[in-house]
């Protein structure tokens, strides 16, 4: 009899430790969940890692460490969002604050103006004009390919003909500012599968990137070359280069920094287009720089076969 109560005792003991242990592994995770609804992020279940307990606590764990990531992410998304509406106000603001004082300018004034200088701020409003709409354009086709609603028609290309076209458009526009532009690639290169008219814009907007950070005397270089069946487009200039710090950015469409800090040389979303149509082919544009020496965008494109799809 006395054996069976010692043994009613141990399994009482054993029982209430067995409560205890659960009851405080229990309040733990639920101190976690509550610490964790009322903002404290950083909340963790620790000390909880065997039986179903610990199962819990670690998937707990898992769930806090995903949704505190994905809430940074959002915060960070908003802060470049934040960022990109008042960069972007500022580039509408100026060229409309330059168009309406012309414009105002020419109303008030009329008839005093001499022809020649009636003339002159017309051009100005035409130069603001244009800028505007570069800027407008840009905006509309990035929010387009980010929101997949540009469809990608890959076909057979011959990418000397495209950069030959292409630098052809070009050399007026490179000369008037001194520039040379060259081309340097093989007569017998296979063809690639892609977008005509997405790879042209990305390659437009490149080549114009380039002209702009360049001065008289300046040479822009398009070459094509193969390497482990891909056809390999490098575009080249010998400008002013971009700063080590701004490389990792200048293809991020909510920054602006340094390298755009000319309103005179583009929007700041021309790579940001170029980084979006590499995306929706697979491949991806690399950038190498030193600064007042020059810079280089570079990208792969897969040679064309029968099986061939994107």
């Amino acid at each position: 009899m006395r054996n069976i109560l010692y043994a009613l005792f141990a399994a009482l003991l054993v029982a209430l430790l067995s409560i205890y242990i659960i009851t405080r592994n229990f309040n733990k995770i639920i101190a976690a969940f509550t610490s964790f609804k009322n903002g404290d992020h950083d909340a963790r279940v620790a000390g909880v890692q065997h039986g179903e307990m610990g199962l819990l606590a670690n998937t707990y764990n898992d769930m806090a460490d995903t949704i505190q990531s994905n809430i940074q992410d959002l915060q960070s998304v908003d802060n470049l969002r934040k960022e990109l509406i008042a960069n972007i106000s500022h580039d509408l603001r100026t060229p409309i604050a330059s168009i309406q004082g012309f414009v105002e300018t020419i109303m008030i004034k009329g008839d005093s103006l001499e022809d020649k200088e009636k003339q002159r701020y017309m051009e100005i409003v035409l130069k603001n004009s244009e800028r505007l709409k570069k800027l407008v354009n840009d905006l509309f086709e990035l929010s387009v390919l980010e929101a997949n609603q540009k469809a990608v028609q890959p076909e057979a290309l011959q990418m000397a003909e495209i950069i030959q076209d292409i630098a052809d458009k070009y050399r007026i526009i490179a000369k008037n500012k001194g520039v040379s532009i060259n081309t340097v690639y093989s007569k017998d290169l296979p063809f690639v599968y892609a977008d005509i008219a997405l790879i042209d814009r990305a390659l437009q907007n490149i080549i114009d990137n380039a002209i702009k950070h360049c001065e008289q005397g300046d040479v822009v270089t398009l070459e094509l070359y193969t390497a482990n069946d891909q056809v390999m487009v490098k575009v080249s200039d010998t400008g002013s280069g971009i700063e080590s710090q701004e490389l990792p950015y200048i293809f991020e469409r909510y920054r602006k920094g340094k390298f755009y800090s000319d309103a005179t040389k583009g929007s700041g979303l021309g790579l940001a287009i170029v980084k979006k149509i590499m995306d929706l082919h697979n491949s991806t544009i690399k950038v190498n720089s030193i600064l007042n020496q020059g810079t280089e965008f570079y990208f792969n494109l897969p040679v064309l076969k029968r099986t061939a799809s994107l």
